[in-house]
């Protein structure tokens, strides 16, 4: 809680102190959390993608190599609590109602939870969206979510998961 103090002017031009509570004059709902890798080269695309999606000012953010992979591979285990823990107050506190996640092609943090350079990406990234829709589910079943993965034309494709028989299966994809 921020405390700031306020001087109003009386009648007889003598000042009376106040002192606020900051935080309600601050805005507290916000549309989202977004979920993004910490890749320099894609910071800039995904700020002007949730520009053009008039998000500008109205999501938290969660930063962390691989995005999805992250928070959900094994290699990465010791950042998962951190991430969910971070959704939890970011849901209390900012009262966001959708999760906004986006990997990116080329993801070196992919690579290095594999354990190797030649990997099929498409099929870690799918499998990190699957694990954190299933963890997800179960801990904020009011979560709205989207998936994505930005090309490196600068293109973001939003996957459409859909559940069949206890899996989360790509039933199409939306470039937008």
């Amino acid at each position: 809680m921020l405390i700031i103090s306020i001087y109003k002017k009386n009648n007889d031009n003598s000042l009376k102190f106040y002192i606020t509570n900051y935080n309600k004059f601050m805005k507290t709902k916000f549309k989202a959390m977004v979920l993004s890798c910490m890749d320099p080269r894609f910071q800039p695309k995904i700020f002007n993608y949730l520009k053009k999606r008039k998000l500008s000012g109205d999501y938290s953010s969660f930063t962390i190599a691989g995005s999805a992979v992250g928070v959900t591979h094994n290699y990465f285990k010791k950042w998962h609590k951190t991430f969910f823990e971070n959704l939890a107050v970011s849901i209390k506190i900012h009262k966001i109602s959708k999760l906004i996640v986006i990997n990116h092609e080329d993801c070196r943090a992919a690579r290095v939870a594999e354990g190797k350079e030649d990997i099929d990406e498409v099929k870690v990234h799918q499998s990190s969206f699957d694990r954190l829709k299933k963890k997800l589910n179960k801990k904020f079943p009011k979560l709205k979510l989207e998936f994505h993965i930005m090309k490196l034309n600068n293109k973001f494709i939003k996957l459409q998961l859909l559940l069949i028989s206890n899996q989360w299966i790509n039933f199409g994809a939306e470039i937008l």
